[in-house]
């Protein structure tokens, strides 16, 4: 199942490091890293060229290089954990050190703590001088402007309620809410700039409208990502204690490999909600990838939602009632509350 399979923030590691951080035999005073990984269940993520390896659990992340004397802590900290060395095919710690990240990787857990979704940015696309795709229709016999930004807007809106009355303890944001221009540089930096302490996180969703020249036939909805190709930088060089050259593109890859990770989760959830509150009406396009920038310079998860096509009547039509931009808002809502629901799941060990 999709949850099943997407649960950690971090991708499974390649089969090699198993093979390559096998637990060596004989009596150690210090700590294998396999046998640290399996005693706090955590995620391991390895890099046999650099000799870097990220350890992840309940919303924590724990970097480390063999040849340091340190580790980096949610891609901040610095904590200090004794030299970090390599004997044959096994990585180890030392006591003290494997003390230490474990009690940080498998700490006690207090009833409702852990990683959660702090803040929501609602992204209503266009507005102002930028109307977005527009089209003439006659419904009715009349002629009738369709706009777009107004339709993002009214969605918007719709969903910034649904979420402020669902999550009154959560900061819910919207880049606009009235018909004023943002650039497309304003709206990722808007919520940048509001990006909750490490391990909350922030959630990014835009909502737009399609269009296609010359035909009147493609409808539906569909979600994008960024593609998997596509590397951001996420982790400011300032967060970094190391400063290390190497270890910063490292650090900023796999901080990067989980927000696109839970990209394609939020797609999915939001998709799930669009299918069940609109899909008799609106075919599924499903997951989308392009480069758009709203998603490509945001620090978080973010999806870019095209609600349907301006240049299809029927479609267009239904885009101008009421009660379907709210089944619309809706489905929308439906998928952010699946991820949340996902994200601050407590992991099962035993799955």
């Amino acid at each position: 199942m999709k949850r099943a399979m997407l649960r950690l923030r971090v991708p499974c590691v390649l089969a090699l490091a198993a093979v390559l951080l096998g637990v060596a035999a004989g009596a150690w005073c210090d700590t294998d890293l396999m046998d640290l990984r399996r005693r706090t269940g955590s995620t391991l993520e390895w890099d046999p060229w650099s000799q870097q390896g990220l350890l992840v659990n309940r919303g924590t992340t724990v970097a480390f290089r063999v040849g340091l004397p340190w580790a980096v802590v949610d891609y901040e900290d610095r904590l200090d954990i004794g030299p970090v060395t390599r004997d044959g095919a096994s990585v180890r710690f030392t006591e003290e050190g494997a003390e230490l990240i474990a009690a940080l990787l498998d700490p006690p857990r207090p009833e409702g703590m852990g990683p959660r979704v702090a803040a929501i940015m609602v992204d209503p696309g266009h507005g102002g001088k930028d109307p977005g795709a527009v089209r003439t229709h006659r419904f009715d016999g009349r002629s009738v402007l369709v706009m777009e930004k107004d339709i993002a807007l009214n969605i918007g809106r719709l969903l910034y309620g649904m979420l402020t009355e669902a999550y009154p303890d959560r900061r819910i944001l919207m880049t606009r809410d009235e018909d004023v221009f943002i650039t497309l540089e304003e709206r990722p930096a808007m919520a940048n700039a509001a990006l909750p302490d490490n391990p909350d996180i922030m959630l990014f969703v835009s909502v737009q409208a399609n269009a296609v020249a010359f035909r009147t036939e493609p409808t539906g909805f569909e979600v994008w990502v960024l593609p998997k190709e596509h590397e951001r930088t996420v982790l400011p060089v300032d967060k970094t204690p190391s400063r290390d050259s190497a270890t910063q593109p490292i650090l900023n890859a796999m901080l990067d490999a989980q927000i696109s990770r839970e990209s394609v989760v939020l797609a999915n959830e939001i998709l799930d909600g669009l299918d069940a509150h609109v899909g008799d009406r609106s075919p599924n396009r499903g997951l989308r990838e392009e480069s758009w920038a709203v998603v490509r310079n945001a620090r978080m998860p973010a999806v870019l939602v095209e609600v349907g096509f301006l240049s299809n009547p029927t479609e267009a039509r239904r885009m101008m009632q009421p009660a379907y931009l709210n089944d619309l808002a809706r489905g929308i809502y439906d998928g952010i509350r699946g991820f949340i629901q996902w994200f601050e799941a407590a992991p099962d060990l035993t799955e």
